[in-house]
């Protein structure tokens, strides 16, 4: 969008296994939540520019809210023994559709950080929510 002047790009991804071992299912599940540096930019309007930075910050601190999200649907979820992988896949699938509604949530109430009083209800609830993650906001 030429009206920005910086996109943040992130997202998650997990690798992992479910093996069923007597009557326990076992699943490792490592979960990674990155910054795309290859998609994200800043421009020279915004590189010096907190406000924007922070903005953007809060992009990449919403997927690490869907990546908990995620997280908690696995280890509060009735997994399927005979069919684990699939049940896995799916709450990924659905916890990455949160997250990209969260973000659209989050743009379309701050107006793309154009609105402040916006922008911090919504870092107020961030940090909540990291706080709740975390034991801190962990930034």
């Amino acid at each position: 969008d030429s009206d920005n002047i910086a996109v943040t790009y992130s997202s998650s991804a997990y690798i992992g296994s479910a093996e069923q071992t007597h009557d326990t299912l076992i699943v490792k599940l490592t979960l990674q939540v990155f910054f795309i540096k290859s998609d994200s930019w800043v421009s020279q309007q915004a590189y010096n520019n907190h406000y924007a930075l922070t903005h953007e910050q809060m992009h990449f601190d919403l997927t690490r809210i869907a990546a908990d999200g995620f997280k908690q649907r696995i280890l509060k979820g009735e997994i399927p023994p005979d069919d684990a992988d699939s049940y896995i896949q799916y709450q990924y699938i659905e916890a990455f559709r949160d997250m990209n509604h969260l973000q659209d949530q989050y743009d379309a109430a701050t107006h793309h950080g154009q609105d402040h009083v916006a922008e911090q209800q919504w870092e107020q609830y961030v940090r909540k929510q990291l706080v709740a993650i975390y034991g801190n906001d962990s930034r």
